[in-house]
Order: C-alpha cells, then structure tokens, then sequence
C-alpha cells in the first residue's frame, strides 16, 4: 500500500497576505523609481514638498496594497468581519453599560444589593431572549416574557409573605454561608446558640476552614457597627471540670477571639435544658430571620424570613437560655465588661 503523502500546510492568511503585498509593493515601487529618474533626466525640478509629495503617495499606495490584498481572500473578508465584529460588541458592551448606570441608580438599596456587574449581566440576558427569538422562535418570546414577569412577582412577594429554605444534613455548609449573609445583613441585633449535640461544636467552629475566619470577621464588623450580639455555646459538663477537654481548648480560643469586639457571650450546661432546647443549634436575626441546624431527630436545617411561629418559638428559647447561669468565667477570664 502506498504511504499517503503529508498534507501541505496552507499558509496562514497573514503570509499569503505578506506575499501579495510584497509583490504589488515592489512593482509599484519599481514603476515610481522609474517615473522619479525620468522627471529628473527631462529637467523637472524635485523639490523639497514634491518630495514629500511622493513619499506620502508611496505609502498610501502601500497601504491600499495591503487592503486589497486582503480583499482577494475569503480569509481576510472573515478576518475584516470578526474585526467589525469585536469592535460593535465592545462598543455595545460600553453603551450596555452607560444604559445601566440609570437603572443600577434606581436599584440601589443599602449596602448595595445590586452590582454593576450584577445589573449589566441580568440586562445582556434579557437582551439574549430577544435575540434569540428569531424566524419561528419568536412565538416563543411571549412565553419567555411571561416567566420574567412571573420571576420579579414571585421576588417581591418574598417581602410580604413568610419564605422558608431547608438544608439537609449533607448541605449544612450552605446553611452557615447563608447565616454568614445573615450577619452582613443584619440591622439591629442577633442571637445566636451553638448547642453540643451530635459534637456539632467542633465541626461549625472548625477553625482550619476558610469559612471560620470568615464568620468572625463578619460579626466583628456586625458588632462594631452597632448591632447587639449575644451568643451562646451549649455544653456538656465534662467541658467545665476536664481542663484537658479538647472542646474546652478550643471553645477557649474562641472567647477570646469574641471578647476582642463587643458583645455578650454566654456559656452555659447543656444538662440544664430539655431534649428540645438541645437537639440543634438555632439563631435569631433582626426578630425576623430565623434558622436552625438539622437535629439530632433527622430533621434537615433551615433558614426562613418572616415566619412568625417560628420566631416566637426561638424567642422563647432565647429566654429560657438567659435564665441558667452563665459558666464563661470559669473558663476565660474577662479582660474588660462585655458593651
């Protein structure tokens, strides 16, 4: 069988293009230096702006050579209209968002909910529906329209009526990057209870995950913008008579980091409660979120907004967890009175 020969590489189009235009800008250059020697050998005088003149000429006819060099390729027409092409985009990108800034203008609400970047993206994909509804599609934009209106309904109406997400056990991360949130957000005062069960201390005040440090910074900056914070840790009684407890070690370290902004912290025994005060962790923000980790029971976690019964179940846990004697002092010592 004979061996196939080796494809030849096409040139790409930038050396085909470089070929043409050598060859026609030498051809034109020869035809000017031939034009040049004949006005001096018939006496016509070469002055300082003919020369200039010339020079100007020559390179605007260079110039066109490389045009229409481009021109005789089907490659270089795609090459002028991609060109074409990313400029109209980034034209339309800019004039995407100077339309923006008036709506973002309109949307702005405290700490900034709405992002440039978030505005601009949500304007590209309404334009995206449009642009898509082309030849037969376009029955279908009226479909597409519907369930954005639909969408904006269903946001709003979170301010009116009573929202409620669950998390399994498995996507309890996504429960404290929600609570995380919660705290950036929060205007006037959080409660929040951290109760041993199932050793459910050592894994959210984990502090080799990223997600710790976090946490902290945000009730710092919480605390330190006026927001009341009084947080309880839920333990078991060995924590207090073993010194060499590693969740003593640990829930040491942690009141210090919190006694270094203000707030009140609280620690109490979890011998001291009933199974239903000690079968999650739970936090209440602003009387109006509230959130619970899944349970001892199976139960998956939860993060609702608005929802009263649920509120007035945490205030009453609140309540009974100020009543039992806080045992903070006999682990860490206060270095000043908590604001």
């Amino acid at each position: 069988m004979n061996e196939q020969e080796p494809a030849i590489p096409r040139p790409s189009l930038f050396r085909r293009t470089s070929v043409w235009s050598a060859i026609i800008t030498v051809v034109i250059s020869f035809v000017t230096f031939v034009y040049g020697v004949y006005s001096i050998s018939a006496g016509a005088e070469l002055t300082k702006d003919g020369v200039l003149s010339l020079a100007v000429t020559f390179a605007l006819m260079w110039l066109g050579t490389v045009v229409t060099s481009l021109l005789l390729h089907s490659e270089g027409l795609q090459y002028i209209s991609d060109i074409s092409i990313s400029i109209r985009a980034s034209t339309d990108d800019r004039e995407l968002k100077e339309a923006a800034k008036g709506l973002l203008a309109t949307l702005q609400v405290q700490q900034q909910a709405f992002s440039d970047e978030w505005v601009l993206t949500k304007i590209k994909d309404l334009g995206r529906l449009t642009a898509n509804a082309t030849g037969p599609r376009r029955h279908s934009l009226a479909f597409a329209m519907s369930l954005v209106d639909n969408g904006l309904q269903q946001a709003k109406a979170v301010y009116t009526t009573a929202q409620r997400r669950d998390y399994p056990k498995e996507k309890e991360t996504q429960r404290m990057q929600h609570l995380s949130q919660a705290v950036k957000d929060s205007q006037d005062q959080i409660e929040a209870a951290t109760v041993d069960f199932e050793d459910y201390f050592m894994r959210f005040w984990d502090q080799s995950s990223p997600y710790y440090g976090r946490y902290l910074n945000d009730n710092r900056s919480a605390a330190e913008r006026g927001v009341r914070i009084t947080r309880y840790f839920v333990m078991e009684e060995d924590v207090f008579t073993n010194r060499q407890h590693p969740k003593r070690t640990r829930l040491e370290s942690i009141l210090k980091q919190h006694y270094a902004f203000p707030g009140e912290i609280r620690v109490v025994s979890i011998e001291e409660l009933e199974y239903e005060h000690i079968k999650c962790a739970y936090m209440l923000c602003d009387n109006y979120l509230t959130s619970n980790s899944y349970d001892s029971d199976g139960n998956p976690g939860v993060v609702a907004v608005g929802d009263e019964a649920m509120i007035g179940e945490l205030q009453n846990r609140f309540s009974l967890l100020r009543t039992l004697r806080d045992r903070s002092g006999e682990l860490v010592r206060r270095s000043r009175k908590p604001r």
